[in-house]
This record gives structure tokens, sequence and C-alpha cells, in this order.
């Protein structure tokens, strides 16, 4: 039995990353103004690998780019301008799974692809400004601002200093710099970048002013954007869903902070935008959670609710946002109220599926809160629910709480069988699939479920399954985690020596169900 040790962690399921993605285009890349065929099927398998991610299909979207990059190596060789543009855009795919570890060296690659050749300048500004931000967002500064000094000198030779495309490389260089600690030298070329683009009237000066508010926040000024009132209305207008998508991979701390600033320029403004408002309230709710800060995650829910009403298609999940901030504050009492008045408006308004949803969590609080009785029938009742809705995720999710409530109580009769008609219901990466297998692997060897521990076994068989269904057939016997190796956590034995496309179908058929697990928690909705 052989032992392959895999450079991947559990701490990846756990990550949460954006990123700012630019593609070549014909705005500033001559070779690209008119695609061959090939360019085009390039172009079109990138779009077939984001449909499926998008229906969480992520192994069927990676393998699509797979054998795109292997047609193009084929077809047109490993040196030539293609290839290069295949590998970007499988890159541009891990990159949308925030897979940054896979992306880089395909970015790499294609660099050393585009410095060869030098009709490929454009292509590699590209590509080297990809690199630079990936490797800025896994925490890589020192090589990731030197790579973006180095392009936006490129960028000057290719463009000139007052061209947006000389903006775009000072943007990026900005931002790795406050990354790295330095926003001190981040402003200045952020502030290059903005009087570029407003001269030019490019869309893009909206990123640059967003930015420029986190480089002030990273400074703790006061005033983060000192000439809001001379913005157009519709630039304030976009600022509050920019600096979200630009603030991921920042401290959330220090993004908060920014959002608490920002909050008043709108709610003083008129007319009020009552939309931005709850959607900046939402973004400090999120932020608040993330920085155990709970009077400023209550805070902005109750200033949700007071703007929506209690008619508002999102008031049910504003309450029951609340009621879990309440719960997560110690506040026992208030999370019971916003229960109830979630309870209430989605029986009042609500189809069968937002009840249920509202009954689950509502029991879970109430067994967690020694209310057994009580939180029994809830229980029964959301399932009720789930099955009148059709919905087969949510009665995947009822069935699996209902299960684990029973197995706390020591009830254990019938709990297998809501765990298992839970698994039929779930996604086989669905968070809770994966509480409703460990319990029962507890259920069936007579131990206890750990839940108050980490259960990296469960976990693991769980992770062996998605693994199982992408590694070559009959190679992979066992995965071992071993919390000492800070380097190689994850170890795979295999039952024979694997060829060279084996072992990286393998570290591809890891990484991918990693992915699919933090993907799919990161969609699922109040899963505690």
């Amino acid at each position: 039995m052989l032992w392959l040790g895999v450079a991947v962690g559990i701490g990846i399921v756990l990550s949460v990353l954006g990123f700012l993605l630019r593609k070549p285009s014909a705005n500033n890349n001559p070779n690209m103004e008119q695609q061959s065929p090939m360019e085009r099927a390039i172009e079109e398998a990138l779009s077939d690998a984001a449909r499926l991610l998008e229906t969480g299909q992520t192994w069927d979207a990676e393998q699509r780019m797979v054998s795109l990059v292997e047609q193009v190596s084929q077809e047109a060789g490993t040196t030539s301008r293609e290839y290069a543009l295949a590998l970007f855009n499988q890159a541009m795919l891990f990159l949308w799974m925030d897979d940054n570890t896979r992306a880089i060296p395909l970015l790499r690659t294609a660099c050393e692809i585009a410095e060869a050749d030098e009709s490929m300048t454009a292509d590699l500004l590209t590509f080297q400004e990809n690199l630079g931000v990936a490797l800025s967002q896994n925490g890589v500064h020192s090589e990731a601002v030197e790579l973006l000094q180095e392009s936006l000198n490129r960028r000057e030779k290719f463009f000139g200093r007052n061209h947006s495309g000389y903006a775009c490389g000072l943007t990026s260089c900005a931002e790795a710099l406050t990354r790295a600690g330095k926003p001190d030298e981040a402003l200045p070329l952020i502030e290059e970048a903005i009087k570029i683009d407003q001269q030019a009237q490019n869309s893009s000066v909206i990123e640059e002013i967003a930015l420029k508010s986190i480089i002030l926040q990273a400074q703790n000024e006061e005033d983060i954007f000192p000439n809001w009132s001379d913005l157009p209305a519709k630039l304030q207008s976009e600022i509050p869903e920019v600096v979200h998508r630009m603030s991921r991979t920042h401290q959330p701390n220090m993004v908060l902070g920014l959002y608490q600033k920002l909050r008043p320029l709108y709610a003083s403004s008129q007319p009020r935008d009552l939309q931005k408002l709850k959607e900046i309230d939402v973004a400090i709710s999120n932020l608040a959670r993330q920085v155990e800060n709970h009077p400023a995650r209550i805070a902005a829910f109750q200033r949700i609710m007071e703007n929506i009403g209690e008619h508002h298609p999102e008031s049910v999940n504003t309450l029951l946002g609340m009621a879990m901030a309440y719960t997560d504050a110690g506040q026992t009492s208030s999370a019971d109220d916003a229960y109830e008045s979630a309870l209430r408006v989605s029986s009042q308004n609500g189809p069968p599926a937002s009840q249920a949803q509202v009954q689950r969590n509502y029991a879970i609080h109430l067994a967690e809160t020694a209310r057994i009785e009580p939180a029994k029938q809830m229980h029964q009742e959301a399932i009720g629910n789930a099955r009148k809705s059709g919905n087969e995720e949510l009665l995947g999710r009822t069935l699996c709480a209902y299960g684990i409530f029973l197995q706390h109580a020591g009830q254990t009769e019938g709990v297998v069988e809501f765990l298992e008609e839970s698994l039929l219901a779930l996604p086989k990466s669905h968070p809770d699939a994966l509480s409703a297998e460990s319990h029962l692997v507890a259920l069936r060897e007579g131990d206890s479920c750990q839940c108050s521990e980490t259960n990296i076994d469960s976990y693991l068989d769980f992770l062996k399954k998605l693994v199982l269904d992408r590694a070559p057939e009959g190679l992979v016997d066992q995965i071992t985690y071993d919390e000492a190796d800070l380097e190689s956590p994850v170890s795979v034995s295999v039952t024979r020596e694997p060829t060279e496309e084996e072992s990286q179908q393998l570290f591809n058929a890891i990484q991918n169900s990693l992915t699919e697990i933090r993907m799919s928690s990161s969609r699922a909705f109040y899963t505690e």
C-alpha cells in the first residue's frame, strides 16, 4: 500500500475569497479583434464550465476545461498563444472556485509563454495582473507586489501613463500594497488611477473609488469618501456593491468599519435609497457575525426590519437572522421573540417552505435551550411543511435536524430512517449531508456523535466518497489527516503506483471535492 502526501488542508473548506478578474479583450489587445475558431472554442469552453459551476457541477466544470486544454495542446502546441489562453481560462475557472492554489501555476505558465512572444504583450499584462492578484490573496505579498510593479512598468511602455490600461495596473498594484499592510504606498497609486479614468470617462473608476475607501479605512481615516457630494448619483448608487465585491479579501474588522462610515452617507441623502441602506445593513450584519460584534449585528437586523416591514418577501429570513444574532449574543428571551415573530409572519404570508425553515431553526434553538418537548413538536411540524413544499433539499435538512435532535435526546427509535431519508434528499456535498452521515456512522458503531468535538473521521469519510467518484478507478484506498503535518495534512493511500496522469487526476479530485464542500457550505442558509 502506497501513501501520497497531498498539500491540501481541511482549513480550505472554511475559507472565503473574492477575486477581481480581468480577461484579455479586443479593447486593449489587437490580436483578439478577429478571433480564430480555436480562440472561440476556448471562450465557449469557459462559458460552458461557468454554467456547470453555477449549478454546483464543479467536477464536470473542471473536466470541461481539462479536455479543452488537452485538445489545444495537441492541435496548437504547448508554446502557442492558444495554449496560453486555454491555461488562462482554466485558471479563471479555479479562481471563480476560490482555488488560487491550482490557478497560480497555470497563470505562471501562461506568463512564461507570453513573455517569449513579443506579439503577446497585451496578453502578458493580463496574465501578470491576475497572477499578482492571486498571489496577493494567497498572502505571497512580496512576490505579488514585485510582479505587479514590474507589470506596471510594462503597461506604461505599452499604453502610456494617461491610458486606462495603465490605470488598471495602478489599481491592482495599490490593492496588493494594501493587503501587504502598506496603504500609505497604495494611496498615491489609486489617486492617479482615479484621475486617469475620470478623464477617460472609464467605468472602472467606480472600482478605484471603492478601493480608495478601503485604503483610507486601512489608514484609520475618518472621511473615507472625501468627495462624496461630487460623485454622480449613478456612481453613488453602485458603491456598496463594488465595495462588497472588492472587500471580501480584506480584514473583516476593517471592512466593517468602512460600511459603518458608508451608511450615514446614504441615510442622510434625499430621497433616501432604502434598498441601498438594506444592502449596507446586510453587509454589516454578515461582517459583524464574522468578528463577533453582537451589538452591531443586532442593530443591523433591527434597522433592516424597520426598513422593509413584516410584509416584505425578505422579512422572514431577516427575523431568522436576528434570532440567530440574539442567540449568539446570549440573549435567549430576545431570540425567542424573534423566532415567534418569524413564525407568525411565515404563517400569515409565507408558503410551506418558509414555515418549515422557521420551524426547523426554532426547534434547534428550543433544543439548545433545554426545551425538549416543544422542540420535538416544532421539528415534526417543520418536516410536515417541508413535505408539503416539495422542496427536496429543505426536506433533507429538516429530516437531518430532527434525526440529530432525537439522537442527542437519547430517543434513537426511527433515527436511522430519518437520517437515511435526509441523505436521499440532500446533494452529496451539502453540509447537512455531512452531519447526517457522521451521525449515522456513530449510531451504527455505537459511539457518541462527538458534535462538540472536531469530527475529522466523519469529515474524511465524507470527503473520500466524493474523491472516489472522481479519482482513477480502484486507485484510492484510504485518506487520513495528520494535524501535526502543517504542509501536507491530508494523505492518500493508493493501491498501486499511479501514472503521472493518475496522480494529477487524484490531486484534482481531492482539491475539487474540498472546493465543492466549501462552495456548498457557503450557499447553505442557516445550517447551524
